[in-house]
This record gives structure tokens, sequence and C-alpha cells, in this order.
């Protein structure tokens, strides 16, 4: 019984230990705020901030033990803040967290700590007279009776305030001292016991702030200017170091407090004014009592709580002047020209140009003249009485005008409108001016600088593809000294443009017209049309210069060229167009899906049939051409079914539909296991069975594995489930729901299966809702779990095998033992604290609360309530707990509460919550409606709330929720944009969705995001001459900069056997995707042929990566190397080289190894692409013969210059 008692207690003590560091899986970050000395905790709070300054949460700590949990409701980048009372000091201040659920600190459960470091000692240094005092005082910490050590030093605020922290308890002294300033009181005894200190205004004082100015004349310093302070209002001060003794000859009503003097520099200062109101006035008296006048008179100012310099300087103060205003220099005097100085009229000039001034005082002034057609530059003078001529003043522009004649665009009535004329000077480097014409007449004037110009009609860019141009295009002209008001004028130019159409001899061209269409200006959306003459002639008159397209209006015919670019210049007035020439009839097909057809024109009766052609038809509309007319036999081959087999199309306007109604798919299951009952059971809406495949054969696969494949046709949108059975094995997933698809798939449906393995036991006593865990031995994953039943039993479906597992056993209240080998388990019962939490609205369960519980020095323990509202914390040991429920929305009543739990004892507890706040529910999903998962979704309040924002990511099905949208406040939601924030998104619709929580959660929400292409598809078509050579090849791609290390290389000899349709000389290769980066890239073929055998050379395809599809052509022809031609050349060695193999044959053994490596040396390495192997490099994307260009023309070209196939189609 002993040894019982004491396992029982080994086993309850271990138990306290794992449930005091285990919680629910809750998403959080907590710890403790730590101090060595007494505080209250209850007054801190620890915030939880978003990486862009949002609020998301906050909390106070437990008063018992300083603990603290946040929820995290959303993964992402946050920050810890501690706010304690005002001084209180904490390190650290604040701790960033990026909480991805698996490694950060709160998502492993460990505690984030702040730790108490001291209080505050906060005061102010005064200004004599006031509350507040200046910035910038050196305030220094000491210890009581000590001159050092420092403890801390700072400088006031803005109002003179200080603070010192952190700070522990004791007796200290203040100090303040200032470089320039005087303090009345200087030092402060403060004393720092269980809080804050305050040190009270007025035990730091400074006396005064010093005051400078200057005075000058014409920019020159003047000593010995006199300066009186006066007070403007308020009691009388005491100023302190000026001189206080009455000036001989000042006389004033009102009695100065002190005066100073000038020095060389110019300079006063008055050193120690307290802060007030004042004024100053100048005093100067000159050689034999001469009296200046100083400008100003008297200045006030106020003086604050700093140093003040007066920005005013003081002026010392108070003839018949005369100048000329030539048109330049040496030449002839501007007549009537308005003088004025400072902005105010003065003279007019006389015949010559002469001008005088009267009465005039020393200083600088702003010189300016006026003139018709003229423009002068303002100057600044310096007028003294040594300066009776002021320099002469010439212009520094002259008018310039001309016109620019009304124009007229195709299809629109003559243009009268202003225009822009530029003016550009011949020589200089300044860019062009712009001169606006007028609205009625279209001229236009301009002031231009002495010089020789270019003068040309800005024309828009639209304009010039519109084909607008001036005559003349430039008009030089040249400003002496005088202004030019004629002689500049422009004109619109027109042009003439012609060509001819060839039609195939069987063809009927008559109504065939030729379209003109602008290029250069698009927007032109009415082009002309010319009719062809009897012999094909057509012709455009009196058209505007520009960039033409020029096609024939016959789109169900094919031709060489079916358009042609012209660019009409303004060199001459009559222009040509290439001729077009007609080459085939178009064969006009709209596919549901990319696709293959063969098709033959129908024979005429007593006639050969044609042979099949094959063509690859893409996605959607398209053209082909063919070289007959009329009607064809058409057969669809592929992967798509089609509910016509053959079908019969005459060549006409109306394209040929081609629509699959079901499409292949394919599927496996993988398994290491050979089995005979394998079968596969497809249903339609999830419980109707349309199809059972099987019992399916195995396949052999590499590595001991078996595949066991089917397939079936499927329509698109049909909805599918596969459910695998075999007797032995255990299927991933056990099913799997596909909507049919709307193209052709491999491997659609994918399974694999392994042997089962049984796990079953149970409790004694029977123990009912005890929750097993079943997890792999050494990892926490839980792979599955259960309750038991009434009896205490607990079994699971089969688990995969080879596997080692452990049960782990969980119920409120109590420890568990075991199992042991019969799989049994010991339950033993604890004291717990059992919480309900009701809504106050209706007194029902509130789910879903998180309930923070801690007690003594380090215990805490974070669990949310059920589906009934309740949560029981068990493994508690006797003491006193805080409790504290938190769920974001919901207020609570109380907001915690103290709980004392005896020994064994359970404590009921009932809270009530109040919901504050709503949620907001929606998806997010790509345009195709595919779920988007991580996308970040944040809701901004507007107006007065503008400062809240709660932000979410959404899960795996692309729902979000959007949690704490405040009732009162207008919120828009929208995806988050910024840095690091959904950088995979290119943009969303809606922008945002306006909502308002007012009465409760704001549902099916929806936002849809686009993505960016980032890769690029590059396919190679290889001609050879023969099969045989295909075998020999293979292709690698690299990028241009790194040609050396190639990024992909693909053998062509399993491309050897080609599709019937292709001839078994030429193979398609599809590399794999690259990056949509826009870099060069090459693909260069490489032969295994000996070159002392064949001479050949090989070609790179140079291009560059900007387009999602490339398809690149490259012919490889070797031809044998004929030998008997050298030696006919070279007859007359014949007997010599008789001779040399008849002895080379008697001594064969010793010569042939010595010819063997001989042989090694001289022969080329095999497929060298590089120049040191005879390879070449160009940039042309096709190397074909002349024949099979011609073959080309026979068999489906495309229409209408479509350059490649059509782009895939991408998720947005």
């Amino acid at each position: 019984m002993a040894w019982m008692q004491f396992s029982f207690c080994v086993i309850l003590t271990v138990g306290l230990v794992i449930h005091n560091a285990f919680c629910d899986d809750i998403l959080g970050c907590g710890g403790f705020a730590k101090s060595d000395i007494d505080i209250d905790f209850s007054q801190v709070e620890v915030k939880l901030y978003t990486k862009q300054g949002s609020l998301k949460d906050h909390t106070e700590c437990a008063p018992n033990n300083g603990y603290y949990f946040l929820p995290v409701y959303d993964t992402g980048e946050y920050v810890l803040k501690i706010q304690p009372p005002a001084g209180w000091s904490f390190e650290p201040r604040e701790v960033n967290v990026n909480v991805d659920g698996v490694n950060d600190v709160c998502s492993k459960q460990k505690d984030i700590n702040f730790h108490f470091k001291g209080f505050a000692i906060v005061g102010k240094v005064a200004s004599v007279g006031s509350n507040i005092g200046p910035k910038g005082v050196k305030v220094v910490l000491l210890p009581e009776g000590k001159e050092d050590p420092i403890i801390h030093e700072t400088f006031t605020a803005e109002d003179g305030s200080f603070l010192f922290t952190p700070v522990p308890p004791g007796r200290y002294i203040v100090r303040a001292s200032h470089s320039k300033w005087q303090l009345v009181k200087s030092s402060a005894p403060v004393v720092l016991s269980k809080g804050n200190a305050d040190i009270g205004v007025g035990s730091l004082l400074v006396a005064g702030y010093d005051v400078s100015g200057s005075v000058t004349s014409d920019d020159e310093p003047i000593k010995g200017v006199s300066f009186i302070l006066f007070q403007s209002e308020g009691a009388p001060v005491n100023i302190k170091g000026c001189d206080k003794k009455p000036i001989p000859g000042f006389v004033s009503a009102d009695t100065p407090l002190c005066h100073v003097t000038s020095d060389e520099r110019g300079q006063f200062v008055f050193p120690v004014v307290p802060p007030g109101h004042y004024r100053v006035v100048p005093h100067y008296a000159g050689p034999q009592n001469i009296k200046f006048d100083v400008k100003p008179t008297q200045l006030p100012f106020t003086v604050g709580h700093s140093s003040l310099q007066i920005n005013t300087q003081f002026q010392v103060k108070g003839f018949s002047v005369g100048g000329r205003v030539l048109r330049r220099a040496g030449g002839r005097g501007v007549s009537g020209a308005t003088v004025l100085l400072d902005g105010k009229v003065q003279t007019k000039t006389r015949e010559d140009g002469s001008y005088h001034l009267e009465n005039m005082q020393a200083g600088s002034y702003t010189l300016m003249i006026q003139a018709n057609d003229m423009k002068f530059a303002e100057s600044v003078v310096k007028v003294t009485p040594n300066t009776p001529q002021l320099a002469p003043v010439f212009p520094v522009a002259f008018k310039v005008c001309g016109s620019v004649a009304p124009h007229q665009l195709p299809l629109a009535q003559p243009d009268t409108s202003p225009r822009n004329v530029l003016l550009t000077r011949v020589g200089g480097s300044a860019q062009p001016q712009v001169v606006e014409t007028g609205r009625r007449n279209r001229e236009f004037c301009h002031f231009l600088e002495p010089g020789q110009y270019e003068a040309s009609v800005e024309v828009t860019e639209p304009e010039k593809k519109r084909g607008l141009v001036f005559s003349p295009l430039v008009h030089t002209f040249e400003v002496v000294d005088g202004p030019l008001l004629t002689g500049i004028q422009f004109t619109q130019l027109r042009v003439d443009l012609s060509g001819r159409v060839l039609c195939r001899p069987e063809a009927n061209c008559d109504g065939l017209s030729v379209i003109l269409q602008s290029v250069s200006a698009p927007e032109i959306r009415h082009p002309l049309t010319s009719a062809l003459t009897h012999g094909g002639d057509y012709i455009f008159t009196s058209i505007l210069p520009g960039q033409y397209e020029v096609l024939v209006d016959k789109e169900d015919w094919c031709w060489e060229q079916s358009k042609h670019i012209v660019t009409v210049g303004t060199t001459t007035s009559k222009w040509s167009v290439p001729a077009f020439k007609h080459s085939g009839y178009a064969l006009s097909i709209v596919s549901s899906h990319n696709t293959q057809i063969d098709y033959r024109p129908i024979s005429k009766p007593n006639s050969a049939p044609e042979s099949w052609k094959r063509l690859t038809v893409p996605e959607g509309s398209s053209k082909s051409c063919v070289i007959h007319s009329g009607e064809y036999e058409i057969v669809p081959v592929g992967c798509h079914g089609y509910s016509d087999k053959q079908m019969r199309y005459s060549l006409s306007s109306t394209p040929l539909k081609l629509t699959a109604i079901a499409h292949t798919l394919s599927g496996v299951v993988e398994s290491h296991e050979n089995v005979a009952d394998l079968t596969v059971q497809m249903l339609r809406d999830g419980n109707k069975q349309i199809a059972k495949l099987g019992p399916l054969k195995a396949e052999p696969l590499s590595g001991g594995k078996f595949a066991y494949k089917f397939s079936l046709m499927a329509t698109d949108g049909e909805a599918l489930t596969f459910v695998p059975s075999a007797s032995a094995l255990l299927f991933t997933p056990p099913r799997l729901n596909l909507v049919g698809p709307s193209d052709c798939t491999e491997r659609a449906v994918v399974f694999n299966a392994d042997r089962g393995h049984v796990v079953e036991g149970k409790f004694i006593p029977a123990l009912q809702g005890v929750k097993v865990l079943v997890r792999r031995k050494g990892s926490e994953e839980v792979i599955v779990a259960a309750e038991t039943a009434d009896d205490g039993k607990y079994k699971f479906d089969p688990l995969p095998g080879g596997v080692e597992y452990e049960v782990i056993a969980e119920k409120d209240g109590y420890v568990f033992s075991g199992p042991d080998s019969k799989n049994i388990m010991q339950a033993h019962k604890l004291a717990e604290i059992v919480v309900e939490i009701l809504d106050k609205a209706n007194s029902k369960p509130l789910q879903g609360v998180l309930l923070s519980l801690s007690g003594g020095e380090s215990f805490r323990q974070n669990s949310q309530t059920g589906a009934d509202g309740k949560r029981t914390f068990s493994y508690l040991s006797p003491g006193e707990y805080y409790l504290r429920p938190m769920l974001k929305e919901y207020r609570f009543e109380p907001n915690s509460k103290m709980i004392t739990v005896e020994e064994g004892a359970t404590v009921n507890v009932q809270l009530q919550g109040l919901q504050v706040a709503f949620s907001a529910y929606g998806t997010v999903t790509s345009l195709n409606g595919e779920p988007q998962s991580g996308v970040v979704v944040e809701a901004v309040g507007e107006g007065p709330c503008q400062q809240y924002q709660e932000e979410s990511s959404t899960e795996a099905n692309g729902q979000f929720r959007v949690r704490g949208l405040h009732p009162q406040c207008d919120y828009t939601v929208r995806v988050k944009q910024g840095h690091a924030v959904n950088e995979h998104i290119e943009r969303s619709t809606p922008v945002g969705i306006q909502v308002k929580a007012t009465e409760g959660d704001v549902t099916n929400l929806r936002l849809i995001v686009f993505h960016a292409w980032t890769q690029m598809d590059v396919a190679l078509l290889v001609e050879t001459s023969s099969a045989d050579h295909l075998r020999t090849l293979k292709a690698k791609l690299c990028r241009e900069d790194s040609p050396d290390s190639p990024l992909h290389i693909i053998k062509l000899d399993s491309y050897a056997g080609s599709p019937p349709a292709r001839p078994s000389h030429t193979c398609m290769v599809m590399f794999p995707q690259i990056p949509l980066d826009g870099h060069g890239y090459f693909v260069q073929l490489e032969s295994s042929l000996s070159r002392a055998t064949h001479t050949y050379t090989t070609h790179a395809v140079h291009f560059r990566a900007n387009h999602t599809f490339k398809q690149l052509r490259i012919a490889f022809r070797p031809e044998p190397r004929v030998m008997d031609q050298e030696l006919n050349h070279s007859s007359y060695f014949a007997l010599p080289l008789l001779i040399v193999c008849v002895l080379l044959w008697m001594n064969h053994q010793k010569v042939m190894p010595f010819l063997s490596k001989l042989a090694q040396v001289i022969s080329p390495p095999p497929g060298g692409i590089s120049g040191r192997s005879g390879g070449t490099t160009h940039r042309d994307t096709h190397v074909t013969s002349a024949a099979e260009a011609a073959a080309d023309a026979v068999m489906v070209e495309p229409v209408l210059n479509v350059r490649s196939r059509k782009s895939k189609s991408r998720k947005t």
C-alpha cells in the first residue's frame, strides 16, 4: 500500500509539472513582468502592435506574479510593448516577434519577460518670474554629498522639463548649468523611495537670456552707436551686465533700463534679460555734433526662454545722378523709355536715351527700364555722392512676330486653334522656347535676345501619326538691335500614294478594294478605300505625310503579304506601295481547346482523292491557308471527344466550330504492395456510382513500388468522387473529389497505399470522455484522436505500418499512467477550477474565450472554453490564482478574478461576456474562382475612426475573418498593400469594400486578386536529313552571360520515333520553363557524329526572355566526307603510297598502336558547337532550304501575319 501511495505521488508530481508547461493549442505571446523590489504589477500593461503600428490587443499584468498573455489570431510580424506608469522603466521596452505558428518564441510557448529597472525623477528648470523654462540646459544627477560619479545626464526639453530614469531608491542632488545663461538657483536635493519623485517648480531658476543685434551703414559695421533698453509692460525688472548711466544728449519721456554700445563689428549685446516685452532705441551722434538718422528709430521685441538675435538690422541713413538707355553697346539711344526706381516711375529718356534723377540718398536701388517692343532686365545700382553717373542700360530682348496658317486633318474640319511655335537659338545649348499663336489670327509674338534663331511649328505625336507637317520645316532669322514683326509664316504639306494588286489566274479580282489606314494616327477610325482599276492599280490622293497600313479588303483569301506598312515622307509628293500577291484561301476555325485535325479537299468526280494533311488547331479563333477552294473533309484527332467523328466543311466566311464535349483524365494508385483486388469506384455527385474500375493490374515501378493506372472520359464541370479500395491497404487520401476538367489531364487522380496498423486499448477504472491521442514516437504531431465510450475502451482505424507509435491520454482533472503491455492505462483524479462563460445578452455559452490563469511565482496556463462555454483547469496545487478572460470583440464582467483553491477541491467560477465589436467574413479568390491562401486582408477605419486598423490572413480555402470592428465606425475592407506584404499580388478588385458592423457580423465579402506572370515556355523544332541523325543530337539551353553552364540539356535519341503526321527526321522538343526576366538566352545543338567522317555545322539561336512563349527552329544536315576525289588529285603519289602500305602491312603489329594514338590526337571531339569545332552562331529563328519553303507554302500556314501560336492562358 505504501508503495502504491508513493507511485501515485510520483505520477501526480510529474503530471503537475507536465500540465504546468502544457496548455491548449493557443497561438499567443506571454511572459512575466519581473522586479527585484515590490511593485504593483496591476498598473503595468502589455500591448501588442502590428509592424505598422496598429494596436491589436492589450492586457494588464497579473497582480500576484506579473504574468500576462495576449492571443494572436493571425500569423505575421508584431511588436510587444510594455506600458508601465510614467517614469517606470523596464527592459526591454519592446520586443519584435515574427509569429509563424511554428518556430518563433510565441509559437513555442516561450516566455517573453520584461525586467523592472527603476523609477523616475522629474523636474523643471524655469525662468525667473515664470513656471516654464528654456530648452538645452544641462542637468545631471549626483549622489548626495558627492561630485561623482554622474548617475544620469540630460538636457531640458522645450518647456524646461527633464526626466531621469531608471533611478533606484536613494538620496540624490540635481544640478543644472549652461554655457551662456546665468542661473539664480542651480541645484536641488531629492529623495526617491517607493515611486517617482518630482522636483517642484522654482527649485532651479535661470536669471535671463542674451539679446543681440547689429548696426551698419552701406553694409559697413558702425562702432559707437548706443542702444537704450526700455521695458514695454509689467513691473520693472533688474537688468544685469549693461550700463545704467545717462547718455549725454539723449532725452526720453520714459525711464530706460540701461544701455550698451556697438563694437568694431557693429554688434551689441544685452547679456541678461528676463523674459518679457521690451523695446530698444538707437542713438548716434557723429563728429562736430552731427546727428545721423538711424532706422528704425525704435524696435520692439519679446524675450522668451532662449537667446534672442534681433534679425532687423539698424541702418545709419541721410544728391543728382544721370544715365543713358541704348539699343546696344555703342548704338543709338532709346527715346521715350520710362525709368523706374524700386518700382516707382521717376522720369523718361530724352531723344539720345539719357535721363536725370534728383534728390537721391546714398544706398542701393532697383533700376528698371520700360519701352515698346523691348525688354530690359532689372538691375541693382549703388548710389553714393561719389557716383554721379550710372552705367548705360541695354535691352536684353526684342519682340519677334509671325503666323501659322490654318490646317486640316482627315475627317476633321479646318483647324484654326492656337499652335505652339518653337524658337531655337542657333549654336546655343538651351532648350527651345515655346510660343503659342493667337486664337483668332494664329499669329505669335515673343521677346528674344539678340542672335540667330530657327523657328518651327510644334506638332504633337498624335498629329505626327496623323500626318501633320508644316512648310517650311524650319524658318531662320536674326535679331540684331530692334524688333522683327513680319516675315515668318508656316503652311500645311500634302502628298499622293499608289500601288497594284496581282491575283491568281483562276481568281476574279473584280470588286476588290484597297484600304488605307493611318498607323501613326490610329485614332483616325475611318480608313480610306480605293477601288482597283481594270489593270489592278489604285491611288490615294492628297494624303498627309506619316506611316500608313495598306491592306487588301478580302479576308477569306490568303496573300503572300496581306498588308504593307509604308512611310510617306516630305521629300517628294509621289509615293508607291509594293504589290499585293494572291496565294490561296482561308480556312477559319473556332476551337474550344488546343487540338489537331486531319483534312483533305473533297475530290471531284472521276478524279483521284487528295492525301490527308494534319493541322494543329489552337484554342479560340484561328485562320490557316489552303491551296484549293471548295469543300473539305474534316476529322478531329486527339484526346478530346466530339459529337461528330467526321464532318464536311465548305470554305466560307462562317468558321468551322470544334466544341469538345468530353476530355480524357487519368489516375494512378502507387503502393509497395502487389495486390489483386484493388478497385477504384467513381461516384457522381458524391454518392451515385457511375463506374467501378478494376481490379486494376499492377505495373512495377523503380524502388520496389507498383502502379495501378486507370483512365476515363469526363465531361467539363462534372462532380466526380474517386474511392479506392483493397482488403489490405490503407489509402492516402481515402477518397478524392474532382470536378471534371476542361481539358485533358494526366495524373489527375493520385493515391498512395500502404499496409495498416491497428491501435486499441482501455482505461482502468472505466472512464468516459478521455481524449486519446496517437502520435509517432519522438514527434509532437498528433496523427489521430478519439474519446473513450462508457466502457473506457478506444480503437482506431488502421494506421500506416512500419512506424512506432505512442498513445497519450488527456482529460481535465485527471493524470494518467501507462499504457502497459496489455494497452491498459490507469486514471487518477486531481483538484481543479471549472470556469463557465455565458453571453450576457442571451445567457448562452461562449465558445473560444481565452482564459489565462496564473499563480505562485511562475505558474500559468492558457486555455479556451469549449462549445459548452466551459474550461476546466486541473492539476492545481493549493493557493491563490489570478483568472483573466479574453476574447476579441467581447468585454467581460468581471474582467478579472482572484480565486483561492483548497487542496483537492473543485472551484466553480461563472463569468459573463458582452459583445462590443463584430467581424467581417469573406473570401479571396483568383479571377477563375480559385481560393487564394495567405493573402493579408485589412479593415481600415474612416473619418473619426481612422486610427483603427484590423487585419487577417486567408486560409487554404480563401476565407478570412477580420475581427474587432467597432459598431459606430465605417471601415474599408481591402487587400493590404505595402513593403513585404502580398508581394505575389499585382492588384485586386474591388479596391475596397465599404462596411459598417452596426448590429452584427458582416458576411459574404469577396475580393478578387491578380498575379503577375513569371515563367516562359521554350519549344524547339529540329529538322534533319535522316532519322538516324536525331539519335546523335542533344539540345542545350544556355544564358548568354553563362554560355559554358547550360541550364537544360535534352537528348534527342528518345524523340526519333515521331508522331505519324510528322516526318521521321523531325522532332519537337519542349524545354523546362525559364524565368521571364528579359535576359538573353540561346539554344544550340551538339552531335556525336565524327568530323572525320562527316562535315556539318551547329547553329546557336538567340532570343530574349520577354514573352511567355517562344518557338525556335534549327536544321541539322551533315554531309559524308568523299575521300576519292582527294586521291585523284594526287595520283602521282600512288606508287610510293602503295610501297608504304605494303611495309605497314608487313609490320602492322608494331605500327597499329602508334597509328591508333595518332588518330585520337588528330580527331576533334564529337558534336562541338563552339568556334573551335567549326560551329557558327546566328540570330535567325528558322533555318530552312528553298524546297522546305515551297513545302510550307503547300501545307498549312498562318493568315493575316499570325506570327506565332497563341499564348498559353495563365491564372491571374
